[in-house]
C-alpha cells in the first residue's frame, strides 16, 4: 500500500508544473545632487543624479553588458530612470510606480545633520520607524509592503527571466528586510550604497543571492 501511494504522488508531481527560476537584480540609483550634498531625506523629491552618478551607472554598464538582462523596470523619479538610461541603454525602461521613495512628506529635504535640537519625528525615524507615518507623507511599513508586493508582481507577471530594478535606499532596505525576515524597525542593518547590485532569485518566493554589492568593488574586479 505504501508503495502505491508513492507511486501515485509520483504520477500527480509528474502534472505539476514547477514556474522557471527568476533572476532579478536590485540596483540603487548612483549619487543624487542631495546625496553629494548631505544626509537628507531625498524621498520622493525629483533631484538628479551628479557626474559621479553618471560615472557610477556607466561602470555598471560595463558589467551589466556581460549579463543577459531581458527587461528593466525604473521608479519614476528621475534619479532612478536616469541612472536606468546610462546602465541600459539599449532597453526600454518600464516605469513602476510601486519602486519609487518613501514619500517624508513634509520631511522632504530634511537634512538630520543640520540638527540643533530633538525633533520627535527623527528621533521616532531613528528609533522605531516600521509603524511611523511622516507628517504629509508616507506609513514606512506600508510603503515597504507595496514595494515588496510590485517586486512580486514584476516576478510573476514578467515574461522575462532576467529582470533588472533600479529603485532607491530605503525601498531596497525595505524590500530586503521582509525577504530576510528581518524587523523593519532594524531596515538600516541592511546596506545599500548609491549603484550597488543586491542579486534576487525568485521560483516560489525570493532568495537573498548576494547583498549591495557596492559599485567600487564590482568596478575593480
Amino acid at each position: 500500500m505504501e508503495l502505491a501511494k508513492l507511486w501515485a504522488e509520483i504520477s500527480i508531481n509528474l502534472y505539476i508544473e514547477i514556474p522557471p527560476m527568476k533572476t532579478i537584480y536590485l540596483i540603487r540609483h548612483g549619487q543624487s545632487k542631495h546625496n553629494a550634498k548631505s544626509n537628507s531625506l531625498s524621498g520622493v523629491t525629483d533631484t538628479p543624479i551628479t557626474a559621479k552618478g553618471i560615472e557610477q551607472a556607466k561602470s555598471l554598464r560595463r558589467i551589466f553588458a556581460k549579463l543577459s538582462i531581458e527587461e528593466v523596470f525604473s521608479s519614476p523619479l528621475s534619479r532612478a530612470r536616469e541612472t536606468a538610461k546610462y546602465i541600459f541603454p539599449e532597453h526600454p525602461i518600464v516605469i513602476s510606480k510601486g519602486l519609487v521613495e518613501l514619500d517624508y512628506g513634509d520631511y522632504e529635504g530634511f537634512d538630520r545633520s543640520e540638527m540643533t535640537q530633538p525633533d520627535p519625528i527623527i528621533d521616532l525615524w531613528n528609533s522605531t520607524p516600521a509603524d511611523m507615518t511622516f507628517p504629509g507623507g508616507a506609513h514606512v511599513a506600508s510603503h515597504g509592503k507595496k514595494a515588496f508586493e510590485t517586486l512580486g508582481e514584476i516576478a510573476l507577471m514578467s515574461k522575462a527571466h532576467v529582470i533588472a530594478c533600479v529603485t532607491h535606499r530605503t525601498t531596497t532596505r525595505l524590500i530586503v528586510s521582509q525577504i530576510l525576515g528581518l524587523p523593519l524597525n532594524k531596515f538600516r542593518a541592511v546596506p545599500c550604497s548609491n549603484c550597488s547590485i543586491t542579486k534576487l532569485s525568485f521560483t516560489e518566493k525570493f532568495k537573498l543571492e548576494a547583498l549591495s554589492i557596492p559599485v567600487s568593488l564590482i568596478t575593480k574586479t
